[in-house]
């Protein structure tokens, strides 16, 4: 109960958590290094389980050891260059072009193969590798930007995700824009996405952001309409564009209802002066669909799938016809 309270040191309020393990020896584990492996597996298990107390009969073993594993090839990776960004183009119908891409993360383990990043980001954000990870996707953004002719071909922006963990550090807006005047980019080549579990917190994701846009940045809140949203918080943030979740398009293709509501989100949202981004397209009736409700940009395999840099830019260069041959410039 003592740990569920604020603790104050001084002048600051500190919050501290703890985890209960509750298992039995000799029944669970015979000797100390099996008892602290368990203890290790339990408390990671209760830390994404947001329990305070933990026991055997509760574990899931074969899932606690696939955490430790990932956790460690994310370490390796890292330690050892194996992540890698990859673009996905974002089509723009106005301008039947391809003006805005969102970076991705992809790690492929020499031993374990492709690791997916709904797996491994969770798992570092709970370790705080997210604050690596997320500087090394940045950097590597900024440096495709100054390398290549990616801006000469028709990008305008790439979508850089933040996670949660990124959003409250002290010195996110420090680091960003430290980032970018190293690569001699401009803030306004990069769109911050931020989620709209994010968007929910307050004090220091507040005071980021606003620092953030000062400086010329802009953002982006990903994963609308997957519940979180509190609308008048999201109102109050310098968001210039709305990134409609994928959960929200297959189903306007088959029910009237689900048809209106999603009609109803991209009109309220161009009323309120945002941009939107639809996720998830896949097919000709979904792109159609996104089209006439007035979308502005769309983003789906339907149009194209995350690339390699390399792959990305020679997709630009066959693509973006206009800006290629000299006339979008």
């Amino acid at each position: 109960k003592k740990f569920g309270e604020t603790w104050r040191l001084d002048d600051q309020e500190v919050i501290l958590y703890a985890h209960i393990c509750l298992l039995e020896c000799p029944k669970h584990a015979k000797d100390v290094p099996e008892t602290l492996r368990l203890i290790s597996l339990m408390t990671q298990q209760a830390r994404n389980q947001g329990k305070d107390l933990i026991t055997m009969a509760e574990m899931d073993i074969s899932s606690g050891e696939r955490i430790q594993e990932v956790d460690r090839i994310v370490k390796h990776a890292l330690e050892n260059k194996l992540l890698e960004v990859y673009y996905q183009p974002i089509y723009t119908p106005d301008k039947n072009a391809y003006i805005s891409a969102e970076a991705l993360l992809r790690l492929h383990d020499p031993q374990k193969g492709f690791i997916s990043p709904a797996e491994f980001i969770p798992i570092a954000e709970h370790n705080g590798m997210i604050i690596r990870i997320g500087q090394f996707v940045l950097n590597e953004v900024c440096k495709m930007l100054k390398e290549t002719e990616a801006l000469n071909y028709g990008i305008e922006y790439v979508e850089v995700n933040l996670s949660i963990v990124e959003c409250i550090q002290s010195d996110l807006a420090e680091n960003v824009i430290r980032t970018l005047e190293r690569h001699h980019i401009l803030p306004k080549k990069i769109n911050l996405e931020i989620t709209e579990t994010a968007e929910s917190l307050s004090g220091m994701i507040h005071e980021n952001i606003a620092r953030l846009s000062e400086a010329g940045f802009s953002f982006s809140l990903d994963d609308f309409g997957t519940g979180y949203s509190n609308l008048m918080r999201t109102f109050e943030l310098p968001i210039s564009i709305i990134k409609l979740d994928k959960s929200l398009i297959a189903p306007a293709t088959k029910s009237a209802r689900a048809y209106n509501a999603l009609g109803d989100i991209v009109r309220m949202n161009k009323e309120m002066g945002y941009e939107c981004v639809v996720e998830g397209v896949e097919t000709t009736e979904e792109s159609i669909m996104v089209q006439q409700m007035g979308c502005e940009h769309i983003q789906g395999f339907f149009y194209a799938k995350p690339m390699t840099k390399r792959e990305f830019l020679q997709f630009l260069n066959e693509k973006n016809t206009a800006y290629t041959n000299g006339k979008g410039r």
